[in-house]
């Protein structure tokens, strides 16, 4: 089981190894607390350093396909991936401009809701 905005992994009852479990959700909630993405990608960098929010394109490639406007991150050398919720706000490096998840797709937040 998963947290439903960002897909945070939840332990279980009797859950083993729940350091793990909860390092992991540690790194997620801080690559999300600052809410700023590198770069928006349309397949997985060759290269990467934990903890970089990556944002999917919406028409990605390759293994990316069924993770289309979702936002990616590397913990420890695995690729984690949360679809954005309604009203969500970034900012986005790579054109230094704040963007908002509305209606299915990103657009840039050109004023205050």
């Amino acid at each position: 089981m998963t947290t439903t905005n960002f897909n945070i992994p939840l332990l279980h009852q009797n859950q083993s190894q729940k350091e793990i479990v909860i390092n992991e959700g540690f790194q997620i909630i801080t690559s999300f607390m600052n809410k700023v993405v590198s770069e928006t990608i349309i397949k997985l960098p060759e290269k990467s350093e934990d903890g970089y929010l990556l944002l999917i394109a919406n028409t990605p490639e390759d293994s990316l396909l069924k993770h289309a406007n979702n936002l990616a991150m590397l913990i420890n050398d695995t690729w984690h991936y949360s679809p954005p919720h309604e009203g969500l706000i970034i900012f986005n490096m790579e054109i230094k401009r704040f963007i908002v998840f509305r209606k299915g797709a990103w657009e840039k937040l050109t004023e205050v809701m």
